[in-house]
């Protein structure tokens, strides 16, 4: 009698265990045998998953890129997944997501749409795809990568984001742009304006639209790339910027004043003659020992230098600069009012210096002869 009822309870048990476990089918292939590989070969049966197994309700991070998968069928079983890493491989849609989902990276497939997005996911990598439009974005949004699609639009942006990049589409216009954004990438569209920039944005690069115009740049900015576009004039330049790319505009006439913080200037393919003042450490495309300073009797351009000249060893002792005399690079200019110092720059490029713009007064250039290898 005990044995019937031993056996009666085992029968129970296992009868018990069986009930409770719920397979679903996984119609592709190649994600099966991920899934397996993941540490899910007792979790399958044939071709269908058991969906209350421990890893499938645990799974936190999934790496399915590049397994060559065409459907992702399954994954809104994964409960607690929170990233998902399925780019380079073959899908054109994407199932239901996750609802814990808050990092999905999906780029280089082929898809041309996106299912709803779970309301905590933070960050969304899509390039290198064909999507043609955009779900609504959830608010915990903070990071949108959408580069090389086909998107005519985009949808309101949350105010949580701080980077955005949608180059290479075919944008037309942006819609408002977050308080929070810090970074915005919107090269190769068909802008013909930009919204107002968020003063906490610190790169801008809208390179090959079609912009006429560029709104005020904030504060905060130490990156404007501009080139390529129908410019004709640039914003006053925020003290905070360091490079400078507005080439390829060939209607673009005159440059706002260069602030000291620049590097790096081009400024190749416009209709650019002078310069309004001179940053002698930065690098310069074209080089600037053609480019004379603007001069309002000469040139449209306002001019900011109020004292400017060349550093040159006057061989022949006549103060006259000969095109023969060599130019003096990297010397330290001090100019004065009276006994003060006012301000303090280097010879650059062809010994060329400037200062910036004075109130009346006698002034006088010195150059500062501390470790110079010879005599002024």
């Amino acid at each position: 009698m005990k044995k019937y009822i031993l056996l009666s309870i085992i029968f129970l048990l296992s009868y018990s265990s069986i009930k409770s476990q719920d397979y679903r089918y996984i119609p592709d292939a190649n994600f099966r045998a991920y899934l397996v590989g993941l540490g899910c070969p007792f979790d399958m049966s044939g071709d269908s998953l058991d969906i209350t197994s421990t890893v499938v309700t645990s799974l936190t991070i999934m790496n399915c890129y590049g397994r060559n998968i065409s459907n992702l069928s399954g994954i809104e079983y994964f409960t607690s997944l929170t990233t998902l890493a399925c780019y380079t491989n073959r899908m054109t849609s994407l199932p239901s997501l996750p609802s814990s989902l808050q990092v999905l990276d999906c780029y280089n497939n082929s898809l041309t749409s996106l299912p709803a997005l779970p309301i905590t996911l933070t960050e969304l990598s899509i390039e290198y795809n064909s999507i043609t439009s955009l779900p609504s974005l959830p608010s915990s949004l903070q990071v949108l990568d959408c580069y090389n699609n086909s998107l005519t639009s985009l949808p309101a942006l949350p105010s949580s984001l701080n980077y955005l990049s949608c180059d290479i589409n075919f944008l037309t216009i942006l819609p408002t742009l977050p308080s929070s954004l810090t970074r915005l990438f919107c090269a190769f569209n068909s802008l013909t304006n930009l919204p107002a920039l968020p003063i906490t944005l610190t790169v801008l690069d809208c390179y090959n639209n079609s912009l006429t115009s560029l709104p005020a740049l904030p504060n905060t900015l130490t990156e404007l790339s501009c080139g390529h576009n129908s410019l004709t004039s640039l914003p006053n330049l925020p003290t905070s910027l360091t490079r400078l790319f507005c080439n390829d505009n060939t209607s673009l006439n005159c440059l706002p004043y260069l602030t000291n913080q620049l590097t790096e200037i081009y400024f190749s393919n416009t209709s650019i003659t002078c310069l309004p003042n001179f940053i002698p450490s930065a690098i310069y495309s074209p080089p600037i020992g053609t480019y004379p300073f603007c001069n309002t009797y000469i040139h449209t351009c306002p001019s900011y230098t109020a004292i400017q000249g060349n550093i040159f060893m006057d061989t022949d002792l006549d103060c006259i600069i000969d095109s023969t005399e060599p130019k003096i690079n990297y010397i330290n200019l001090n100019l004065k009012q009276g006994i003060t110092t006012t301000q303090n720059t280097t010879s650059g490029f062809n010994g060329l210096y400037s200062f910036d713009p004075l109130s009346n007064g006698i002034y006088t250039v010195n150059i500062d002869t501390t470790n110079i290898p010879f005599t002024v």
